[in-house]
């Protein structure tokens, strides 16, 4: 099966439980990273742990797109994110 087949297949037959796993998987990346900012010569958390957990919330976030259903709305939100971000930075997005 191939990978967004089984994201969805996920979605579908635990749509809660998908929830709370990307509010799970967000906590532990935060951690990591907090972890990880906390050490002063950064021998605390290792940046594959970072990695690691920044992989699971991507999964995750493509579990959400798939229990959103709302492509358009995410694409929108997606646009407005990126167009704050190229104003707060001073630069220009290129097409």
């Amino acid at each position: 099966m191939k990978d967004n087949g089984l994201l969805a297949l996920a979605v579908e037959r635990c749509e809660r439980a998908q929830l709370d796993m990307v509010v799970e998987e967000c906590a532990e990346l935060i951690q990591a990273i907090q972890k990880h900012r906390r050490q002063e010569d950064n021998a605390g958390t290792p940046m594959a742990d970072i990695i690691e957990k920044g992989v699971d919330v991507e999964l995750c976030l493509e579990q959400l797109k798939t229990i959103a259903a709302e492509p358009v709305l995410w694409n929108h939100f997606r646009t407005l994110k990126l167009n704050r971000l190229v104003r707060k930075l001073g630069v220009k997005r290129e097409a």
